[in-house]
């Protein structure tokens, strides 16, 4: 019982890390929308659903139009299995009386039906590896199944694979190979790997740290609380204002300020509630490209000067900490209209990856 108990406890630490991850996504990003806990729009792969403000870009496959991400979570404290093509189809894996596969079908063609073709992928999360010598091993890339897996005939060793899944969930391959390559396996992921991956975003996020000097994660317990009491989605508006009320912001520096620019979206940066100021050039971009050449002219550079000059970054907290989230030319503008003669002391801020570094 003890045991059981024990895993119980362990599968929900590992949902919940794997909730903040993508909740730090969406506040120190653009892109995503809303994430959810226990969706109800989908069953099996609904212990956390990511929705995208607008289309993202799959770079591995070049899709462009994922808008949904639903993500199941397989969570087991020993090692002593792996994931193979076998034990896709066996309901002893998962301990359900449908096989992980066939419930993957099943929420495949639910969401074919509620969501526009192709704008949604299925995670399965999982501290579990793929085994190396299974047959489907040598097609996993990237957390999908390369198209290598369909280039060979019936009598070819992934030619049976296929035929044996496809006849697991009675479709024919044509069926079976759009809903496969919907399928992500984000595996070897343990709950300490999942805390480390929150690390850096906890603290671009300017939230209170995981403390290595204690077992207790207020970030696992705090999902399931919200939980409880019906907060289980979150959009960047809503997210923002729980964890102010809930005291999780990080006390700031008076040592410094914070100002950023952008001209186009990030997956990862500063969020804005944090800074003194914010400059947003968005409207003038389509992605990385301008709208209208004239811009370049006049309103973008009457904005930044506007924004670089502005006598109220006299009264802030030096030095000025600034992001430039923002295209190489408006950065060099930008710096080009800092004086020496300023009473202000302006520090870039250097991205490298998703962590900036003040160049000083």
């Amino acid at each position: 019982m003890a045991k059981r108990i024990n895993a119980r406890r362990k599968g929900d630490q590992y949902q919940a890390r794997v909730f903040w991850l993508k909740l730090l996504q969406m506040r120190t990003g653009d892109y995503i929308q809303s994430v959810t806990l226990e969706s109800d729009q989908v069953s099996f792969v609904d212990d956390v659903v990511v929705s995208y403000r607008k289309p993202i870009i799959e770079r591995v496959t070049e899709r462009q139009e994922i808008v949904h991400d639903f993500i199941q979570c397989k969570y087991h404290m020993t090692q002593r299995d792996a994931f193979t093509y076998e034990n896709l189809i066996d309901p002893r894996f998962i301990n359900c009386k449908d096989s992980m596969l066939k419930r993957l079908y099943d929420a495949y063609l639910h969401l074919s039906n509620e969501l526009a073709e192709n704008t949604f992928r299925l995670y399965i999360f999982s501290n579990w590896h793929w085994d190396h010598r299974d047959a489907l091993a040598a097609h996993l890339h990237e957390e999908m199944i390369r198209p290598t897996f369909y280039e060979k005939g019936p009598r070819s060793k992934q030619g049976e694979v296929r035929t044996k899944l496809a006849a697991h969930l009675g479709i024919s391959e044509d069926a079976f190979c759009p809903f496969f390559n919907a399928v992500r396996f984000t595996l070897g992921k343990d709950l300490t790997d999942l805390g480390k991956d929150m690390e850096p975003l906890i603290e671009m996020a300017q939230l209170q740290p995981i403390d290595p000097a204690t077992i207790h994660n207020i970030y696992d317990n705090l999902t399931w609380e919200l939980f409880g009491q019906g907060h289980n989605t979150f959009d960047e508006k809503t997210f923002n204002q729980m964890v102010r009320e809930e005291k999780l912001i990080a006390p700031s520096s008076t040592e410094h300020s914070e100002i950023s620019i952008q001209s186009f979206s990030q997956f990862a940066r500063r969020p804005h509630d944090l800074q003194a100021d914010h400059l947003d050039l968005l409207q003038f971009f389509d992605g990385r490209y301008i709208k209208s050449d004239s811009y370049w002219v006049k309103e973008i550079p009457e904005k930044i000067s506007r924004f670089m000059l502005n006598e109220d970054l006299l009264d802030l907290p030096q030095p000025i900490h600034i992001f430039f989230d923002c295209h190489l030319s408006i950065a060099f503008f930008a710096g080009h209209l800092i004086s020496p003669k300023h009473a202000i002391q302006i520090i870039p801020a250097q991205k490298i990856g998703s962590n900036y570094t003040l160049c000083e």
